[in-house]
């Protein structure tokens, strides 16, 4: 009876762990199993790809927060913290790897190299402790359409991104001189939402990827949330041609409206 349950609980982790879509490896690699190594580096190059044009569109998308500006939405986290989800163990370390390098190199100018280097740490080390409280609270596989992984992800999102905010809180404090308790409620803010916003979406696109299947309607509803949040975002960030920083309107948050319905409904 203890070798039997033994073998289920081996069993179990294994399907914990395996979470890569079939659809998906063969939509990516084809029919032939690739190598190792090139998995593991294809990985990385598109994690650092991935994280570096989302850092950079954050950096260029604040808002003023008390007396300084700051990021609103951190792309990054929900992006690495999704794919980690999906992924084979064995694949995380390449993945964060090269989202840490991403957010490295899409650091702006003002940052020092030890900022750029101790930030994007900070990063790393939240997005796979997220990865791993998700995996162990949610359902299997998780998809983001149960009451389970709905108060999983809500539970990350507070919880893990409001402990891990305290390293990122404290790297910004050393290096900046901002005061501890701003710079933590805003990594927790933008990371947190970066959990509540992409994750969902990345989980419930990995999911149609599988089924392979896409009704007309729902084609055409992609499509017209995609353009929506695309006028959304064009009208709210402007681009102020008499500085380097960037304008935001007044009603910045109506886009979230828009992503959420993206997030469920792709």
């Amino acid at each position: 009876m203890h070798a039997r349950h033994l073998v289920a609980l081996q069993d179990r982790n294994m399907e914990t762990t395996n979470r890569m879509p079939d659809a998906a490896r063969s939509m990516l690699f084809g029919a032939a199993s690739p190598r190792p190594g090139f998995v593991a580096l294809a990985a990385g190059a598109v994690a650092m790809g991935g994280s570096y044009l989302a850092a950079d569109l954050a950096f260029h998308m604040v808002v003023t927060w008390g007396t300084s500006r700051a990021v609103f939405l951190w792309p990054p986290t929900g992006l690495v913290v999704g794919a980690l989800v999906l992924l084979e163990r064995r694949w995380w370390a390449p993945v964060v790897a090269g989202a840490f390098l991403g957010n490295v190199l899409a650091a702006p100018p003002t940052f020092t190299v030890l900022l750029a280097v101790a930030s994007s740490g900070a990063n790393s080390l939240e997005q796979v402790l997220c990865a791993m409280a998700f995996l162990r609270l949610a359902s299997s596989p998780p998809r983001c359409v149960t009451l389970q992984d709905v108060g999983a992800l809500v539970a990350v999102a507070t919880g893990v991104v409001g402990l891990t905010a305290f390293a990122g809180a404290a790297v910004v404090a050393l290096n900046l001189g901002a005061p501890p308790r701003a710079g933590w409620a805003q990594w927790w803010v933008a990371d947190g939402l970066s959990v509540l916003v992409i994750v969902p979406l990345v989980l419930t696109l990995a999911g149609a990827i599988e089924q392979r299947r896409m009704h007309k309607a729902r084609a055409l509803e992609a499509l017209a949330v995609s353009a929506a949040i695309a006028l959304a975002g064009y009208s709210l960030v402007r681009k102020d041609l008499s500085s380097e920083s960037l304008g935001i309107g007044p009603h910045a948050y109506t886009v979230y409206p828009l992503l959420v319905w993206a997030a469920v409904r792709t």
